[in-house]
């Protein structure tokens, strides 16, 4: 099942091959099963803009604001930067 068309509105790799998902946290959700929330940390550990001094104020924000929710963290500026490693 692709879980991206209805979960991953923000992410530009939806229309990519699944398997270049792989190291995202949604992936790992939803494709492996893994039944843990997700969180900021989840995210922001892989994403492109993690130390992005622009995004700086956003990114701090936005995790203050999701921390205490019981549903998985979103962002839509999150871009997965970590590749697969072979």
């Amino acid at each position: 099942m692709d879980f991206r068309a209805s979960l991953c509105r923000w992410c530009p790799k939806r229309d990519e091959p699944l398997e270049g998902c792989r190291p995202c946290p949604r992936f790992r959700k939803y494709s492996d099963g893994d039944d843990a929330p997700l969180s900021a940390h989840d995210f922001c550990s892989v994403c492109l803009h993690e130390d992005d001094e622009t995004l700086k104020v956003f990114c701090t924000r936005n995790r203050y604001y999701q921390q205490d929710l019981s549903e998985d963290f979103d962002c839509y500026q999150f871009r997965l930067a970590v590749q697969e490693k072979p």
